[in-house]
């Protein structure tokens, strides 16, 4: 791992981490993690801004120019008896719940069981999903459900519950639960009989990703990795950032070591270690956000790395609560300029860069991609400014700047200004630039 990238983990992973999340944490991970409290935090937020303008191209090319960057509690009930069925001990659920709420807590039990918390999940949704509740023919909730009664040691209560979900819709969540059930249990040919139709010799829920995933799953365990291969690529298409796509790409080196290609077992072995360390992260930011929720670092954080995976309107979409919640936060404006510029919202972009320098001027690259936008909109003499300040600074002196002698060299040549234009130039070809003036 290089400096800068190290640099911007072990900063992204600053904020003190809970139990669960120190446990969630991958060893390399966890190595780059620091002790500071949030309170320490707070006063570092300026070396934070710095830290993040070097990270990796592919997340935000941070000191390139646009030009060359891509553009601009509910009470619990008691839980039943042992051999007791919840409907016998837990009074109904509530009749209704809205379809917005369902969306929002589904997508928040998801998390719950992917942050292995499934305790969390029982208290929300058991009641809901029981004859009469308000879920109970919500095939994805009565899944979830099912899912986190597995992972507390009740798979015989997971098991009634899928059993009496018959009229819940649409069936293939349940049945790709069921065949979860019978995989964690041994039963490889009960779980393939749920997943794939011998006759036609296709999937029977083409359409739930997880389904593909369990299929390769069982297919691998009964050895059969020529057809293993062709399920789990077919899964990571479909879900390359989900919580089993690691796995799944660990599968896929083991398939094609298997058949003599060692050149995409190592791809696939990379891609596998690449996305295990990703996830480390998030699920640390997810768990910190969850207990310190007013903090904006964890959010910062995480729009991090939903930019470094290339997922731009989830970046914006935390970036956007983050600054309902902390809007004197410079370092959440300077991500937001980012994440418009990769948005083609230059203008929009510009706007946060401006409130970004309003709260804190030393925001280097806050200035430079303002500097850039203003000459690309025609605004030479804003993009001067900007740019005569940011180079009669440190960052004039910094290498990852070196481009912003070339704009400001270019802009003092078309002013006529030779001699100016022929000195900042130099100071760009001394840092190793080779574009022509």
């Amino acid at each position: 791992m290089s400096a800068p990238r190290a640099a911007v983990l072990a900063a992204l992973l600053a904020c003190p981490l809970a139990p669960a999340a120190a446990r969630i944490l991958s060893a390399q991970a966890q190595s780059l993690a620091q002790t500071q409290s949030l309170a320490q935090l707070s006063a570092q937020v300026q070396s934070l801004a710095q830290v993040q303008s070097l990270a990796q191209a592919q997340s935000i090319a941070l000191a390139q120019p646009l030009a060359q960057a891509q553009p601009p509690v509910k009470a619990q009930s008691p839980a039943p008896a042992q051999g007791q069925s919840p409907t016998q001990t837990q009074p109904p659920a509530p009749a209704a719940v809205a379809a917005p709420d369902v969306e929002a807590r589904l997508a928040r039990w998801q998390e719950s069981l992917e942050l292995d918390l499934p305790s969390e999940v029982l208290r929300d949704g058991e009641l809901l999903v029981q004859r009469g509740g308000a879920l109970a023919e919500d095939a994805r909730a009565v899944s979830l459900v099912a899912r986190a009664l597995a992972r507390t040691s009740r798979a015989g209560d997971a098991k009634e519950l899928l059993e009496r979900a018959g009229a819940a819709k649409p069936a293939e969540h349940v049945a790709a639960e069921r065949a979860r059930l019978a995989l964690d249990e041994d039963d490889l040919a009960g779980a393939l009989a749920l997943l794939w139709d011998e006759r036609t010799q296709q999937m029977k829920s083409p359409c739930i990703a997880d389904a593909w995933w369990l299929a390769g799953r069982v297919r691998a365990r009964l050895g059969e990795w020529n057809l293993a291969a062709p399920l789990l690529e077919r899964y990571v298409e479909q879900e390359p950032l989900s919580a089993q796509a690691a796995s799944a790409w660990h599968l896929l080196a083991q398939a094609a070591l298997r058949r003599g290609d060692p050149a995409r077992a190592k791809a696939c072995a990379e891609r596998e270690n690449a996305l295990g360390l990703w996830h480390s992260y998030y699920n640390a930011r997810r768990i910190q956000i969850r207990e310190h929720p007013r903090e904006p670092l964890p959010r910062l954080g995480l729009a991090q790395l939903w930019l470094e995976a290339g997922e731009v309107a989830r970046a914006r979409a935390v970036l956007d609560e983050l600054l309902a919640l902390a809007p004197e936060f410079a370092p959440g404006w300077l991500a937001l300029g980012e994440t418009q510029r990769k948005q083609d919202d230059l203008a929009g972009a510009r706007a946060s860069y401006d409130r970004a320098l309003s709260l804190d001027a030393s925001l280097d690259i806050a200035r430079y991609n303002r500097a850039v936008i203003a000459r690309m909109e025609g605004r030479d003499a804003d993009a001067r400014r900007d740019l005569e300040q940011l180079l009669s600074g440190a960052a004039g002196n910094q290498p990852r700047f070196a481009g912003a002698h070339l704009e400001f060299a270019r802009l003092l040549l078309k002013a006529g200004e030779q001699e100016r234009a022929n000195a900042a130039y130099a100071r760009y070809r001394e840092f190793g630039g080779k574009e022509a003036l």
